[in-house]
């Protein structure tokens, strides 16, 4: 890497770490962000290997902004390019399914907050198997994400009057929240509650 490109980096990593502090703060952090995104994408032309992995996180940063702000036409299509980078990067790198099937989660839930459950429902679905593929062989990392996962479809399922399939989906979810947070409670009690939670809220068919 030259060092003109290695400045570039270093700025855009500065502007994209800024930028994820003031989020954390409620700070408009837009313009910052924008920013970030423009300098990786400069680097990706002549380095896709190495920088298309930042131009995906920051394109998934600058969604969820746009997500919590209701801003959710800017934010399917920033998801949208973010699953389409992550693809693209997964041809040659297994290690960008997990955060495929991050992206994926993340649009189903934009999917069913704005009524089109089918494309939700097959975006959970891709991610599920995604996932429950990756735990296969490091189930620490990935089982959180099957977790996460079954979740929301089993909220899906609940809302569509499937009350089998969420039943089904909430436990199983419950189960792995369980297992994890007998290690770390601190992380997955909360989770477990929530869980717990929407399997007693899991409405009976309504006819």
């Amino acid at each position: 890497m030259g060092r003109k490109n290695k400045n570039r980096y270093a700025l855009a990593t500065v502007a994209h770490n800024l930028a994820t502090l003031d989020d954390a703060q409620n700070k408009d952090v837009r313009t910052t962000y924008e920013a970030a995104l423009q300098i990786y994408r400069e680097l990706a032309q002549k380095n896709p290997k190495h920088y298309l992995p930042n131009v995906a996180r920051t394109l998934n940063n600058l969604a969820g902004l746009d997500y919590r702000q209701n801003r959710l036409d800017d934010a399917r299509a920033e998801f949208q390019e973010a699953l389409q980078t992550h693809r693209k990067m997964a041809e040659t790198n297994a290690e960008a399914l997990s955060e495929l099937a991050d992206t994926l989660n993340n649009l189903g839930l934009l999917d069913s907050d704005q009524n089109r459950p089918d494309d939700a429902r097959s975006k959970y679905q891709e991610a599920l198997e995604t996932y429950r593929k990756l735990a296969e062989t490091n189930s620490e990392a990935y089982l959180p994400g099957v977790a996460w996962t079954l979740n929301n479809l089993g909220r899906l399922d609940d809302r569509q009057n499937r009350p089998d399939e969420a039943r089904a989906e909430f436990q199983e979810a419950l189960q792995i929240r369980r297992k994890l947070a007998q290690t770390n409670p601190e992380a997955y009690l909360g989770y477990v509650a929530a869980t717990l939670n929407n399997l007693g809220c899991c409405h009976p068919a309504r006819n």
